[in-house]
């Protein structure tokens, strides 16, 4: 998140993350796939999330650290959920930010 103040730019301000609920066994995963897996558990999406939502979540929790209003939204994945239109702006709309905020969707793999 980044804002500015008095003209001159701070940088990264406060920081938010978002990790799902819900987990599966990792031993799980290795007999599925008939090797790996490794131990312990893995976060996993319920059927409602995907990188925008997790992304709203992650920018809720960053606005409450920081106390402050961004003036701007960069989103970066390499699974958009929507390829057909910003997910940075569904994000804004998400937090309701003003029309002015800057939404910028990035990505790549």
């Amino acid at each position: 998140m980044v804002s500015k103040h008095g003209g001159s730019v701070r940088g990264i301000i406060g920081y938010g993350a978002y990790v799902p609920y819900y987990r599966l066994d990792r031993s799980k995963i290795a007999a599925a796939m008939g090797a790996g897996g490794g131990r312990g558990q893995r976060s996993v999406a319920s059927f409602d999330e995907d990188t925008t939502t997790m992304g709203v979540e992650a920018a809720r929790n960053a606005l409450r650290n920081a106390k402050v209003s961004p003036t701007s939204i960069l989103f970066a994945t390499a699974n958009p959920a929507y390829l057909d239109k910003t997910n940075a702006t569904a994000i804004q709309a998400a937090l309701d930010l003003p029309q002015e905020t800057w939404a910028v969707d990035t990505g790549g793999s």
